[in-house]
């Protein structure tokens, strides 16, 4: 029978040193040893860490306050088209100064994007066509991954050209809305489409966008409409 494996004594397994603390020991030494770089490391962090706080800081507060303002000349404009005396014309003249110097300050910012979209909404009522398109132009770069605004900005542009009779770009921006099922406002877009095909002279075109209505919206307020044009 083979001899029992003999177990170290108490004493001896004092003597053995302390893992963890060698390692502690190895850990402070180091540290003494490389002492001012590693205080410059902390530094470094410490600064890291400092300016990145700063930087989220005023950067919801330009949010903030692009948000706010952004509701402060909505309201604004609202007062001025409520008042009787205030065509669409002076109205967007009474906020114009406000809306630019906003989008001018706060273009890279939600509540700024958002502005230059309530803006060109605004031009468009007072019938500064060539405003709206360029506000759109720059609002569908900057909405390019959100498809729900994308689609509201392609087809603004298409209506927007219609005012113009410019029927190519016009029918252009809206048949991409027409090709997105889940598009807001997709059978106003389809409608305007067809009546832009009627103005181009190609009836076939026409009759397949009003078809379309009838298809896929029949409910649609734009639908008897459409009825009556498939019949005549």
């Amino acid at each position: 029978m083979a001899a029992a494996e003999k177990k170290p004594s108490r004493k001896e397994l004092l003597k053995e040193p302390d893992q963890f603390i060698t390692f502690s020991g190895r850990m402070i030494a180091f540290g003494q040893s490389h002492q001012r770089p590693l205080t410059y490391a902390a530094v470094a962090v410490a600064c890291l860490l400092l300016g990145f706080t700063a930087v989220r800081y005023w950067a919801a507060r330009s949010e903030n306050r692009a948000a706010v303002l952004l509701d402060q000349y909505t309201a604004q404009y609202q007062v001025r088209r409520a008042a009787a005396k205030d065509s669409p014309e002076k109205a967007w003249e009474a906020v114009r100064a406000n809306f630019e110097k906003l989008i001018e300050d706060y273009g890279n910012r939600v509540g700024g994007k958002l502005a230059r979209i309530r803006y060109a909404d605004i031009c468009y009522e007072a019938g500064r066509i060539d405003d709206v398109i360029r506000l759109y132009e720059k609002a569908l770069a900057d909405f390019n991954d959100a498809p729900f605004y994308r689609a509201l900005i392609l087809g603004s542009l298409g209506y927007a050209h219609a005012e113009k009779k410019d029927w190519e770009k016009a029918a252009s921006y809206l048949s991409e809305v027409a090709a997105v099922p889940e598009a807001p406002l997709r059978d106003k877009a389809l409608f305007v489409l067809a009546g832009i095909h009627d103005a181009q002279g190609r009836a076939d075109a026409a009759e397949a966008a009003y078809r379309r209505i009838l298809d896929e919206f029949g409910e649609s307020i734009y639908a008897a409409a459409a009825r009556e044009r498939v019949k005549g």
